[in-house]
């Protein structure tokens, strides 16, 4: 294969349509990491636009923790990215070879300000891992393989995914971004320090985690580190905040407290042969003699006890400088102890009695023993009890809640220890532990947060506590959630019961449920019900009173007959429930209703009724101002009955005296219109109006014969002004003036006069 400009050396990986080489730029006589994609289908074309993107991206905003990127093109069907050729080792050779803890800060703190570059220019890597962090000479991490792609693009799917080391959200094929490297990084770092990733399915192999995971702890030297961890691990995605300064204090404290932070960090299993020995003591005994010796041992002992003299010659003869091997010669037949067997012996059993060494300190000390006494019983049930009492002290510590100490004592027996058969039995006690201790955490927190004055979070609260009850009840978080359940059954039962003395029933019955769920056994219960249900049957008896008011309303009976009207079925609604705001509107509207039924039964001159309708609205109670504008409408309707009256005894006087229609203001007919007006309904009026159109109308037909038309016009438009039409006079308006309309009123028609002659109508 030929890339214009690039001098193909050797192939360092193929994968797919992916390829990359070691080559050699021919322009510069330069060596290059040269990566090409040959497009072939929709996939490759994908890979080779992210590829392009990060690569163009990276060119422009270079970064130290970053491979650079030297050049950038495509050619025919083939895209290809020159990276900087690396000749240095990569992160995994680096924890074989060990690493300090100095050393791993550094490497993860720029690991993260690459990650935090990446986000900046809107770029995601989409597969970090261990095999794609490189480590230069002085110990600079380098990010490589960013392919990715651009966040700016579009929705970003991932192309790769690393069983064990992509997130969650990239596992189901959603949309990816920083948070998803920020994930594949945390796993990396847990993968440095703790010598395996967190999770793993049945067969052994890596998986991403599930929202019922809960982080692994770190061992107690790197517990600095859990809160960046947590953080880094959150199973959602906006849970998960990358912060450098975080990670680089917590770093901090795991170096300051850490005993050597030089000590060297390894990725594998650790092996007896390479544990240097720490703290010899000259104390203890060494279980030695032949009570410790093998049967074989002792039979070559016994048989061989003959040649003792001959030894003791031999041993003479050879001297000093040869004694050393005898003593090997014959520990290896069985006969005497190994030479280094007592110092070796004495070490292990030191350690062994210091409460600060470690599991694998101890058993490699022993194992030492053992590898000059294979037989030895006495060392072989030493082993025994230490890896024995180092369960059983994982054991208190789950038991004592001190999970972060289980942890770390689980994690070293797994490491010397792996195919112990109670290591999953105490994981999987951890495991439930640890998962108790973070649900009663996570729900007290959220009852401090929120309360338990939100229902929605109160009944979180309660199904947590009772989760943690019915699958942990021997545990202390089990009992600890069934004393939160217990008081707040109580509490919420008074909530309950302060509810409904307040006159909210759904809220009340709602708490008394809450209150149920929580402990129906509670004592408390029975009071908040009965108050309940108390209040339930006052409410049932007030809204079957509330439905009698609004018919006896509707069927017009506002307030008689006596208390069996809608005013006074109100008012015994308001006796069992003060503050009810449908029966203060009701008692409003049924006052309001007997004013406008006054005011129909004055306009109809129905005084008795009415007198009848303002006592009883007086009996019944209705407020002061209701009563005030009752009397007032009476007295006022009394007034203008009496008012119209005087006019009309005016009126008979000035008929009398032939004044019908002048003076203007002063004549009979006006008199009449405005008694009229004040009292419609007087009967004496309008037969007084009428006598007075009558004579008008004669005066109107002689004025006529006499040849007085325009006389004759005027008095016949007042006479044709009556409510009640004359057949007679309209056959004397259309047969005297055919093109005229007469006046429509006494008012109009007596204006009309006052043009004419001052001269009242005679008798």
């Amino acid at each position: 294969m030929m890339i214009s400009g690039y001098e193909i050396l050797e192939t360092f990986a193929t994968r797919a349509s992916t390829k990359v080489y070691r080559a050699r730029d021919v322009r510069i006589g330069k060596e290059v990491a040269l990566k090409v994609i040959e497009v072939q289908d929709e996939e490759s074309r994908a890979r080779s636009r992210n590829l392009l993107d990060c690569a163009n991206e990276l060119r422009k905003h270079p970064h130290p923790n970053i491979c650079r990127v030297l050049d950038v093109g495509q050619e025919g069907n083939r895209t290809y990215v020159a990276y900087e050729r690396l000749r240095s080792f990569g992160l995994l050779q680096g924890l074989n070879n060990g690493m300090s803890l100095v050393q791993i800060k550094k490497i993860f703190v720029g690991l993260a300000l690459a990650l935090q570059h990446l986000e900046k220019i809107e770029i995601v890597h989409g597969d970090i891992k261990p095999e794609n962090i490189l480590l230069r000479d002085n110990g600079e991490p380098v990010l490589i393989d960013v392919s990715g792609g651009s966040v700016a693009s579009g929705d970003l799917k991932p192309t790769t995914v690393t069983a064990g080391y992509g997130s969650p959200e990239s596992v189901r094929g959603d949309s990816i971004d920083a948070r998803s490297d920020l994930y594949s990084l945390a796993i990396s770092l847990y993968r440095t320090i703790s010598g395996d990733i967190p999770w793993k399915d049945t067969t052994g192999e890596g998986r991403t985690s599930t929202d019922e995971d809960i982080v692994p702890r770190l061992a107690i030297e790197y517990e600095a580190l859990q809160p960046a961890i947590d953080s880094f691990l959150a199973f959602t995605p906006s849970d998960r905040i990358l912060n450098v300064e975080m990670l680089e204090s917590a770093f901090d404290e795991v170096v300051a407290t850490s005993v050597s932070p030089s000590l060297h960090v390894r990725s594998d299993l650790v092996r007896s042969e390479e544990l240097a020995v720490v703290n010899r003591s000259r104390d203890g005994r060494v279980a030695s003699g032949l009570a410790s010796f093998s049967s074989r041992r002792r039979a070559v002992y016994f048989g061989l006890t003959s040649i003792g003299p001959i030894v003791l010659i031999a041993g003479m003869w050879i001297g000093f400088v040869e004694r050393h091997a005898i003593q090997e010669f014959f520990s290896g037949l069985g006969i005497v102890e190994h030479p280094e067997f007592e110092e070796r012996w004495r070490t292990a059993e030191a350690l062994n009695s210091d409460p600060n060494q470690t599991l694998s300190a101890i058993t490699a000390a022993y194992n030492r023993v053992l590898e000059i006494a294979p037989n030895h019983q006495g060392t072989r049930a030493a082993i025994d009890r230490v890896r024995d009492s180092r369960k059983n002290q994982i054991s208190q510590f789950i038991e004592s809640n001190d999970l972060t100490l289980a942890q770390s004592r689980l994690n070293e027996l797994a490491r010397v220890y792996p195919s112990d058969e109670d290591i999953d039995e105490l994981s999987q006690k951890l495991y439930q532990t640890r998962r108790a201790d973070r649900l009663l955490d996570d729900t007290r927190r959220l009852q401090e947060l929120r309360g338990i004055e939100d229902q929605e979070a109160l009944t979180a609260i309660i199904r947590a506590y009772k989760q943690l009850v019915l699958f942990h009840p021997d545990l202390p978080e089990g009992e600890e959630a069934q004393s939160q359940l217990n008081m707040l059954s109580k509490s919420i039962a008074e909530m309950s019961l302060d509810a409904t003395k307040r006159g909210n029933l759904p809220l009340a019955r709602d708490l008394l449920g809450l209150a149920v769920e929580a402990n129906p056994a509670s004592a408390d219960l029975r009071s908040a019900q009965e108050e309940l249900d108390q209040a339930q049957s006052e409410q049932e008896k007030i809204e079957e009173t509330l439905q009698i008011a609004a018919t006896r309303r509707e069927n017009g009976n506002l307030v008689t007959p006596k208390d069996q009207n809608a005013y006074a079925s109100f008012k015994k609604v308001l006796e069992l429930d003060p503050e009810n705001q449908v029966a203060i509107n009701g008692l409003d509207e049924v006052e309001t209703n007997v004013i406008l039924r006054v005011r129909e039964l004055l306009d109809q001159r129905r005084l008795d009724d009415v007198v009848e309708l303002i006592e009883s609205a007086r009996t019944q109670g209705v407020s002061q101002e209701s009563q005030r504008e009752l009397e007032k409408l009476h007295l006022e309707e009394l007034g203008r009955i009496s008012q119209a009256e005087i006019l009309y005894e005016e009126a008979v006087e000035l008929f009398d005296q032939g004044f019908i229609t002048r003076p203007n203001r002063g004549s009979a007919l006006f008199k009449l219109s405005e008694a009229q007006s004040l009292d419609p309904h007087n009967g004496l009026v309008g037969s007084l109006i009428d006598q007075c159109l009558s004579r008008v109308a004669t005066v109107a037909r002689d004025a006529y014969l006499a040849g007085m038309e325009e006389d004759a016009r005027r008095y016949l438009n007042v006479a044709l002004s009556a409510e009640t039409p004359n057949v007679e006079w309209e056959a004397w308006r259309n047969a005297w003036f055919p093109n005229e309309a007469p006046a429509t009123s006494h008012s109009e028609n007596l204006e009309d006069q006052s043009a004419g002659t001052a001269d009242s109508i005679g008798q």
